[in-house]
C-alpha cells in the first residue's frame, strides 16, 4: 500500500511487531515515518487488532509528514499530533458516510 502526499508516494509497511516499528527496536511505537527515504510503517498486529487503531497509527504518521512538509511550527507537535489524529479518526468513525459519498 501507498500513499501521494502532494507530489510524493510513500510506502506502507505494516509489521506485526512493535520492535519492527521503530529502527532503534523501541517497542514504544505504533508508526514511524522516515523523512528521507518516504517510509512508513505502521505496527499491524497478525491477531484481530481494532482496524480503526491501525487506522489512527496512519493518520497520525500522516500529520508528521503534513507538519514537515508545510514547515509548520508547534511547540510540542508531538502532543498536537497525537491530539489531531485521535480527532480526525474519531470523525471518520462517527461519519462513515461523509468519506463514502461522490462529492
Amino acid at each position: 500500500m501507498k500513499i501521494k502526499i502532494f507530489d510524493t508516494y510513500y510506502p506502507i509497511t505494516f509489521v506485526d511487531k512493535k520492535t519492527d516499528v521503530d529502527p532503534v527496536g523501541s517497542d514504544l511505537c505504533y508508526g514511524w515515518i522516515n523523512h528521507d527515504s518516504k517510509q512508513i510503517r505502521i505496527y499491524k498486529p497478525k491477531t484481530n487488532y481494532p482496524h480503526t487503531e491501525v487506522r489512527k497509527f496512519i493518520i497520525h504518521e500522516i500529520l508528521h509528514i503534513l507538519f514537515r512538509e508545510m514547515d509548520i511550527d508547534v511547540k510540542n507537535d508531538e502532543n498536537a499530533i497525537i491530539a489531531l489524529s485521535l480527532g480526525i479518526n474519531t470523525i471518520i468513525m462517527d461519519n462513515p458516510k461523509l468519506f463514502k459519498v461522490k462529492l
